[in-house]
């Protein structure tokens, strides 16, 4: 999203402008064929390449995400042995894959797309599935769901530095932002296992009974939560990082049809949730935890498997299992936020008092998403202190009175369309 700030200031009048470009709507808008059961993806920091490990061709495949097309990588064809998951290195030259038949992780040199030696790695796990690397690019987290461990992997030299215990069929994992703590979902203990990544030892084991197999995780950009994919219990559960407890909240409870995978956009204010069983991607608004599925997402996936967002946080890559494709999803709201929000002071001068008024005007959203029903205005980022509903058919103007000499204030205004979604807020200042 571009901000273009200007400031005009007067005898009594100041003005702020923000201009917002909004961006496409959410839609299938390319097929990319030629897989053959992908499971895993990551994507290059730059948001250039599409890692795919292609488990039935023992291959990773790369994707140009610029074209949607498959980039010739002769050197990683046919060479793995039942390739599960991968991670990229935050520097981006690095990619990290688990071999689950042959027990290893092979390394890829991401400029060249060969193997980088790493003997270290070689036969040393036990049908390794998930992978996450650290925020510093120091550490790999490992899970080996037939020996219940999790393993360390040290960057620097490719070497298992530490085995932590896990619970039975540990499967994914996420770290934390801070890099202090790894999360691991564990499908047959029905358990969510966090991991001291200092200590390399488990620190706390969260149960919820009742919703089995847990599968996917992925945490906030600002650490605070963790959202989990209960595959057979159709729902996603929230965890509160701080105080490490686990819910499902209302209208995310067995609405989902096969959760798996999951990504939240870099902004944190949308969950992406792949339903493998009905072949949908539902999209969550975190503001409210509501759940909607675009009509353009309702069809064309084939038991897909994750779905990992671009850092332009302009698409997502969705994997599918069964049918030899992939699909490619734009990542944006509902609905979009207001443009060409303005504000000013101006006063009425009555014979015994003084009446200081801002005044703020809009427009509705450029073309792109779900055409907006209302706006809603709030004097605070939280979105919880709401002054005034407008209808989209009323002029797009709001007149704040009574207000006090030398403060600033700060409005922020949100479009709604006719489900109930909110925007992103566009937010204007009178000085």
């Amino acid at each position: 999203m571009l901000k273009h700030t200007h400031i005009i200031s007067l005898l009594f009048i100041s003005t702020y402008t923000l201009f917002l470009h909004a961006a496409a709507p959410n839609t299938v808008i390319a097929t990319i064929n030629g897989f053959n059961n992908p499971l895993g993806i990551a994507i290059t920091p730059d948001g250039t390449r599409a890692y795919v490990t292609d488990n039935a061709s023992n291959s990773v495949m790369v994707i140009d995400t610029v074209n949607n097309a498959i980039v010739s990588t002769p050197d990683l064809r046919g060479v793995f042995n039942s390739p599960q998951n991968i991670a990229i290195t935050p520097d981006g030259r690095s990619a990290y894959v688990t071999d689950c038949n042959s027990g290893s992780v092979r390394v890829i040199d991401i400029t060249s797309n060969t193997f980088v030696a790493a003997p270290n790695l070689v036969g040393v796990f036990n049908g390794p599935e998930g992978i996450a690397i650290t925020p510093d690019g120091r550490s790999a987290y490992v899970t080996n769901p037939q020996t219940s461990e999790v393993m360390a992997i040290r960057i620097s030299d490719n070497t298992v530095f530490a085995k932590i215990k896990s619970v039975t069929g540990c499967q994914n994992v996420a770290i934390t932002p801070d890099g202090a703590h790894a999360y691991v979902t564990c499908n047959s203990a029905e358990a969510v296992v966090i991991i001291d990544t200092v200590n390399n030892s488990i620190e706390r084991t969260i149960h919820i009974t009742g919703f089995v197999v847990p599968l996917g995780i992925a945490i906030t950009p600002d650490g605070t939560q963790a959202y989990v994919s209960y595959n057979r219990g159709n729902s996603v559960a929230l965890i509160d990082i701080a105080r490490n407890t686990l819910s499902v909240p209302q209208g995310l409870d067995t609405v989902f049809n096969g959760p798996r995978g999951l990504a939240i956009t870099p902004d944190g204010m949308y969950v992406y949730v792949v339903n493998s069983s009905s072949n949908k991607v539902s999209v969550i608004q975190r503001t409210t935890n509501t759940m909607s599925i675009p009509v353009e997402l309702n069809a064309g996936f084939s038991e897909p498997q994750t779905v990992p967002i671009a850092p332009d946080v302009t698409h997502a890559q969705v994997t599918q299992s069964s049918v030899t494709s992939e699909r490619t999803v734009s990542v944006t709201a509902p609905v979009n936020a207001p443009t060409n929000v303005q504000a000013r002071k101006i006063k009425n001068i009555f014979l015994t008092q003084t009446d200081l008024i801002n005044y703020i005007t809009w427009q509705a959203p450029v073309t792109g998403g779900n055409a907006p029903v209302s706006y809603k205005l709030y004097r605070d980022v939280g979105l919880t202190q709401l002054i005034a509903t407008v209808l989209a058919t009323n002029p797009l103007q709001y007149y704040d009175h009574n207000r006090q000499p030398n403060t600033t204030y700060t409005y922020y205004i949100v479009s709604v369309d006719q489900l109930g979604n909110s925007s992103q807020p566009a937010n204007v200042t009178v000085v």
